[in-house]
């Protein structure tokens, strides 16, 4: 998004969402990119060793993405609305990879009965429905902490989740290191 200012998008987020269907095929080839990139920044940590990719996440979140019903003020609200799309996409993919009901059982993992790239697919899997589960208790604790962490794993910077936000950066550490260590304590 570096080729792009700010006020560009902010533009283009306004015509999108007055029906221009061209401005919002003109925001998505610049957003595209930055996309890409926290796509794969997220698949590379949450997903590592699946078959999903970059473009399978970049265009579930495509099919969600509502530019002429949402209200963008900027950029960052923006990457931010994209962020809470992408943690829901991974959620609901392992939450349905699970429902389908994998080839092995967690019993089999356990035991190292499952080839180890399926394994750690499912396993994570596992870890993500029990992080969703874990954000939504977050939430009706400390509403801003389940932000951060959606945010974190929607590959947002501190600064952005601070602007996010509308909190200063020191705000989004101490809550990020609060929310962490709930998540940690959690997950045992």
């Amino acid at each position: 998004m570096a080729s792009a200012t700010p006020g560009k998008i902010t533009r283009l987020l306004a015509r999108a969402r007055q029906g221009d269907k061209a401005a919002e095929q003109q925001l998505l080839e610049l957003l595209q990119p930055e996309l890409d990139k926290i796509a794969s920044r997220i698949l590379s940590r949450e997903y590592h060793g699946s078959s999903l990719e970059t473009h399978d996440l970049v265009s579930e979140l495509y099919l969600k993405l509502r530019l002429d019903a949402t209200d963008f003020n900027d950029r960052v609200h923006f990457k931010s609305y994209a962020a809470r799309l992408m943690h829901h996409c991974l959620i609901d993919r392992a939450r349905r990879r699970i429902r389908r009901g994998p080839r092995e059982n967690l019993e089999d993992i356990q035991n190292g009965l499952v080839d180890e790239g399926s394994q750690r697919v499912t396993a994570r899997a596992y870890e993500l429905a029990r992080l969703g589960e874990l954000v939504n208790e977050l939430n009706r604790l400390d509403a801003r902490a389940a932000q951060v962490v959606v945010f974190k794993q929607g590959g947002m910077t501190n600064e952005e989740i601070a602007e996010a936000l509308g909190v200063s950066l020191v705000t989004v550490k101490r809550t990020w290191k609060s929310a962490r260590a709930f998540l940690l304590s959690k997950l045992g």
